[in-house]
């Protein structure tokens, strides 16, 4: 064994109201259950992810190869929103490719999700003619969507 990357499990979020993440990413994004609402909680997960006391429900969703994991903190009682810029050191998106962004813009902000600018065609680079916008949620949560050219 070697500790060499082999892919990526899965990406993990952690979110305000597991039942609305889970409603966005299976009825806008098309990801579908795999684990439902699991509650983690004792010493291995405080030691996993360095909160003492934690509690977690947790769900996991799959489309095709990739894997989202949707984490909801009941413990411990004290917990911040971070809502980051793009700029700033420690921010992440994911990116996820669609076949109709007007569409899947609009199932979003039917789950409270918000653009912060129009859909961008890029003009020149290796995304020429991609169109791709950032979608935001309520807790902050940057979601890239991209429609190719040739999926339209």
């Amino acid at each position: 064994m070697t500790g060499t990357p082999q892919s990526f499990a899965h990406v993990g979020i952690t979110v305000g109201d597991l039942d609305a993440a889970v409603a966005f990413w299976h009825d806008v994004l098309g990801f579908s259950p795999v684990v439902e609402s699991v509650v983690s909680e004792g010493p291995e997960i405080d030691a996993i992810t360095g909160v003492q006391g934690a509690r977690t429900r947790v769900t996991v969703l799959a489309r095709a190869n990739q894997m989202v994991e949707l984490l909801e903190y009941e413990k411990p009682a004290a917990r911040e929103r971070y809502a980051p810029r793009p700029c700033d050191i420690g921010s992440i998106h994911v990116a996820v490719d669609v076949d109709d962004i007007e569409t899947a813009v609009a199932a979003g902000g039917r789950h409270g999700w918000t653009t912060r600018a129009p859909v961008v065609q890029m003009s020149a680079g290796p995304l020429t003619g991609v169109r791709v916008v950032y979608l935001w949620g309520p807790d902050g949560t940057a979601v890239e969507l991209m429609q190719h050219p040739d999926r339209e």
